[in-house]
């Protein structure tokens, strides 16, 4: 009983136990090479990076006096005698220098006593002000280490601070100590001398190399012994002398700046302190429990999440990782290890891979079966596919056909294999070359073929041909749609759209042809009637009569209009109108309009204005045309009007530049129209009103008309609109419309012949004529 229960808690619990004891291996694999300092190799450069990305200005209050190979060309003797550093200390001192470090070996005598009593004396009058070095360095090949340090009676009167520097295993200078021990004696390093450090705090700091150590003031040593520098340059500032001319040697390796001369590091090390800028590391603690953490946590989201989450929380983890440091670098002076993060985020991708490698081996296994049965699908679509398929090798000969492309090409698969491509679909009079095949693999669309098959029948197909890359047996794949019966349609389609458009034209040319044939007899109609209404050769001798007279000349002056409307739309629709253009003025052409329609105004009790703008160029147009179409516009103002409104005609130039073109509008307060219906009444016979609640007469050909004749001019036709407010109709004329003042002057383009008397009929024929060119036609 108790082997099957514990075998069953193996089954359950054994893989989440072992991954706990693979978590904790990993983890603590990852501690020790960190705390062992073998993740290093990748610290390093991290480290590095960062400085690069962090930068900092120095602080200013840092000056150095280099030893450059300037001070060494124009100097004539080495080494320097001991009365130029005496002259450079006593002008640094007089300039109020704060603090004035050497880095020059002053540890024997020079051999000119006088030469090292004026440094003395120099030294003695600077006092405390001068930090001079002790150091240690190599006394001979067996690494015996000899300490050395100022006379005592140069070291009598000034403070001394370790010149030390002890680069990191791999030779690069990383780190700088605040105090060292010095013959049982706590004494400051150089740069925390500098910085006026008390020698009391003990430990080491990484010196900020991310500090633009190029921007330290350095002024060169023989300018300033010739007196050539502004004293104010060192007033209460630090100084530090020393050699940066690489030929002297004193050079070390820098994370950032590769080979940096010494007092250049001690400069960097010295403003570091002075900014509070000397780093310190983060707690190695919490960098191992946060990189724990990120093992834990990414392995876990690739496990259950899936390689694709896993993969986007890594990324994201690694953002952090690299972003994270930047950001506490820029901010505190604290230097974050990521090393050991980078690892664990390795780590955890490289354990749920482990993990994940027997499930990988089901899947695929898994994968194979499918892909067996994928492909005897493929093959059962293929084989009952409507349309073609061929397989073509690199020489062009067919190898395969499925059953429709041998319904298609009318021959078995033996028959067609060995085929060349060509020589099954190209005609006799058109063999295309070879190389034809990787063209048409290529192309766009598809070829469209016509195929004669061997018994003779035709058929149109379009062929697709498709490359196949390193494929052994085959090259291309050729797909063959039969589209014998869409060409047909097409065919039928386009005879019936021809047959159409010849029956519009035809309709077209029969309305424009047919002015004589309609015109005449209703002329000849209301000539007569008004005749019979006026009774101009005498008196009618029944009343009813006369009403009948009126009701004739009535209704036929309305059917003239209407024909007279519908003929314009097919004139202009067939192309037969000719423009007769000239020169007129704006204000001219508006008055003649509110004469022509002023009884029909005075009628219907509406008010006509005239707003012309002074500045309105001339218009170049048909004279005749510009006024039907403002008195179509005023007509319908008029007609859709209450009684005791206004209807206002402006003409203006279309904007603020000079000849750019002219707008007339026309302007009514009536019943106006949705926005919705705006389109569709520029349209022929098309109204607002529904037939069955029509409360205006017109069968909706004036907005059309003046929407053809602007067109016919260049110009364009707009509407404004609101419902209950009223409507806003403006042609506006383009810029090659418009003519300046000045062509005012010139002759009219078409004069005009004065009119003989005409006998009553054609008199009356004449006046409906000219009354159709210059109506009102209501109808919206």
């Amino acid at each position: 009983m108790l082997i099957p229960r514990a075998a069953h808690s193996h089954r359950r619990h054994g893989p989440r136990i072992l991954r706990w004891c693979m978590g904790l291996a990993v983890c603590a694999a990852i501690a020790a090479l960190y705390l062992t300092g073998w993740l290093g190799f990748i610290e390093r450069p991290l480290a590095s990076a960062r400085f690069q990305l962090v930068k900092s200005e120095p602080s200013g209050e840092l000056v150095v006096v280099a030893i450059d190979p300037r001070s060494l060309r124009e100097s004539s003797v080495w080494p320097w005698p001991r009365s130029w550093h005496a002259e450079v200390i006593n002008r640094l001192h007089e300039a109020g220098a704060r603090q004035i470090a050497i880095d020059i070996d002053f540890s024997a005598e020079s051999g000119q006593p006088e030469q090292d009593d004026d440094l003395a004396a120099a030294l003695a009058r600077a006092g405390d002000t001068v930090i001079l070095p002790v150091f240690e360095q190599s006394a001979d090949a067996k690494n015996n280490v000899a300490a050395t340090r100022p006379l005592p009676r140069f070291a009598q009167h000034t403070r001394i601070a370790s010149a030390n520097v002890r680069p990191d295993r791999d030779g690069i200078v990383r780190r700088l100590a605040r105090v060292e021990l010095w013959h049982g004696n706590l004494v400051p390093t150089m740069a925390a001398a500098a910085a006026g450090l008390q020698p009391s705090a003990i430990g080491s700091y990484y010196i900020d190399f991310g500090l633009q150590w190029r921007n330290i003031r350095t002024v060169s040593y023989i300018e300033v012994l010739r007196g050539e520098i502004d004293p104010q340059t060192f007033a209460g500032k630090t100084v530090l002398v020393g050699a940066t001319a690489l030929e002297l040697g004193d050079t070390l390796a820098t994370p950032v700046g590769g080979v940096m001369p010494g007092v250049m590091v001690q400069a960097v090390a010295t403003e570091s302190l002075l900014l509070q800028r000397d780093l310190r590391k983060v707690s190695p603690w919490l960098i191992l429990g946060i990189a724990c953490a990120v093992f834990l946590l990414i392995e876990t989201i690739c496990r259950k999440r899936g390689w694709k989450q896993g993969l986007i929380a890594g990324g994201c983890a690694l953002s952090l990782i690299l972003l994270l440091p930047l950001v506490v670098q820029a901010n505190l002076p604290l230097m974050v290890d990521t090393a050991p993060w980078l690892t664990a985020l390795a780590a955890a991708f490289l354990t749920a891979l482990l993990a994940n490698l027997r499930d990988l081996d089901l899947r695929l296994i898994g994968q194979a079966i499918l892909l067996r049965r994928t492909d005897a699908l493929m093959r059962l679509v293929v084989e009952n596919s409507y349309d073609g398929l061929l397989v073509i090798d690199e020489g062009g000969k067919i190898r395969s056909a499925n059953p429709a492309a041998e319904r298609m090409l009318g021959q078995r698969t033996g028959e067609l294999s060995g085929q060349h491509f060509f020589d099954v679909i190209a005609t006799s009079s058109h063999q295309p070359p070879i190389h034809s095949l990787a063209r048409m693999a290529y192309a766009d669309r598809p070829s469209q073929v016509e195929l004669t098959r061997p018994d003779g029948s035709t058929l149109i197909v379009d062929v697709a041909l498709t490359r196949l890359p390193d494929h052994p047996n085959a090259a291309f794949v050729a797909l063959l749609h039969d589209v014998t019966e869409m060409k047909m349609r097409e065919a039928e389609l386009r005879a019936a759209r021809d047959q159409a458009e010849a029956a519009s034209n035809s309709k077209s040319q029969f309305l424009a042809n047919m002015s004589h044939e309609l015109r005449t007899p209703l002329n000849a109609v209301i000539g007569f009637s008004e005749i019979m209404k006026t009774e101009l050769l005498g008196p009618i001798g029944t009343e009813t009569y006369r009403g009948y007279s009126h009701s004739i000349h009535d209704s036929a002056k309305h059917l003239l209009g209407i024909i007279n409307d519908i003929l314009d739309i097919s004139s202009i629709e067939s192309g037969s109108p000719r423009l007769h253009e000239g020169i007129h003025e704006p204000e001219q052409i508006c008055q003649s309009v509110v004469a022509l329609v002023a009884g029909r105004a005075e009628t219907a009790k509406v008010t006509l204005s005239v707003d012309i703008d002074p500045a309105t160029d001339l218009l170049y147009a048909d004279g005749r045309m510009v006024k039907q179409m403002l008195i179509n516009l005023v007509g319908n103002a008029i007609k859709f009007s209450p009684k005791g409104a206004a209807v206002q005609i402006k003409a203006r130039p279309a904007g603020p530049e000079p000849h750019g073109g002219v707008v007339f509008s026309v302007a009514d307060h009536g019943i106006g129209i949705a926005k919705e219906d705006i389109p569709r009444i520029l349209k022929p016979f098309e109204q607002v009103e529904t037939a069955f609640a029509r409360n205006f007469e017109g069968v909706g050909l004036g907005l059309p008309l003046v929407n053809s004749m602007a067109r016919l001019h260049g110009a364009t036709l707009t509407i404004e609109s609101e419902l209950h407010v009223g409507t806003t109709a403006a042609i506006l004329f383009p810029a090659a419309r418009t003519r300046p003042r000045s062509a005012a002057a010139e002759p009219p383009a078409t004069p005009i012949a004065p009119v003989a008397p005409a006998a009553p009929a054609e008199e009356a024929e004449h006046r409906a004529t000219e009354e159709r060119k210059l109506r009102v036609v209501g109808a919206r």
